[in-house]
């Protein structure tokens, strides 16, 4: 008797072997920009979440101070240290230990000796900035970046048009006032819902040379290394109409008096009343140029 073959499985052909990574393929195609779109969507709202804290640490100096911090510039209860807005949130963004070392620095941010204004401070740091990559800056000292521009509109005193002070960078020439505007929340005519408080800005933006320097420094004094934006019309496109942020810019070319977002279509900013919004490309320039004007009539309501 002969004795009955075993069933033996068949292998996969060549071309059903073909079919199945063709498929295979297709699926990672699709997945890929899925993935994509998911990590940029948690890269905004992260950002989103940043200048969240950045206009809500504003509030707490403000219930403090009973001012927003000034542009540029000191306060008694920091010990004299110069710095803008952003080195003075420092304490109510959880950054008192780097607050406190920086009263030992000679007074000024830029004279610092200790490494304090190299310091990485996250809150910064927007993710989808392609400037920013260990969150510091070499100009012969590392500088910790940052990503987001507060509006000087705002923080200093616009009414007070000092040419030499924005020129030099210099907040202690003759218009000291300039720069300190001592701004009180309820002294915003339009609402604090419809005046920007800060904006994002790519940290590294306009060549670095002796007349040129874009890079966003949250603690540096000179005008064209500070996070700042909107500042005064001695400097090129930065108020009125002309003073519509930037969006994509080249960061080698891309004009540092401006915001400015890595984004195509919409950049991401903080209210003055401490909410966050994102702002599409499309809004007018002049309806813009409102938007930063604390007491101009302008609201963003359509917007």
């Amino acid at each position: 008797m002969r004795a009955c073959p075993r069933n033996r499985p068949r292998g996969f052909t060549l071309i059903e072997l073909l079919v199945v990574i063709a498929l295979i393929a297709v699926l990672i195609a699709l997945l890929v920009p899925a993935i994509q779109r998911v990590r940029a969507a948690a890269a905004r709202t992260h950002s989103l979440n940043n200048l969240k804290q950045l206009a809500l640490a504003c509030h707490g100096f403000h219930d403090v101070v009973r001012t927003l911090p000034p542009a540029q510039g000191s306060m008694r209860e920091q010990s004299g240290v110069i710095g803008p807005v952003h080195f003075h949130l420092l304490g109510h963004l959880e950054q008192d230990a780097v607050l406190k070392n920086a009263q030992g620095a000679n007074g000024f941010a830029r004279w610092d000796v200790n490494g304090t204004y190299a310091k990485v401070i996250q809150v910064f740091l927007s993710p989808t900035d392609p400037t920013v990559s260990s969150g510091q800056l070499d100009l012969g000292a590392l500088w910790g970046q940052a990503s987001y521009a507060y509006n000087f509109q705002v923080f200093g005193n616009a009414a007070l048009d000092s040419s030499a002070d924005v020129a030099s960078g210099n907040p202690n020439t003759t218009n000291i006032a300039f720069w300190y505007g001592r701004t009180r929340l309820h002294t915003i005519r339009d609402g604090t819902s419809n005046t920007i408080m800060f904006a994002e800005k790519i940290a590294q933006c306009g060549k670095w040379q002796a007349a040129i320097d874009g890079a966003g420094l949250w603690s540096c004094e000179f005008h064209q290394r500070r996070p700042g934006f909107a500042i005064n019309s001695a400097a090129p496109n930065s108020t009125g109409p002309a003073s519509l942020f930037q969006v994509s810019p080249n960061p080698a070319t891309c004009d540092w008096n401006l915001a400015s977002t890595p984004s195509s279509d919409a950049i991401q900013l903080a209210l003055c009343d401490g909410s966050v919004r994102t702002l599409t490309a499309s809004i007018p320039a002049a309806t813009w140029w409102s938007a930063l004007q604390p007491s101009d009539g302008g609201s963003l309501v359509a917007w």
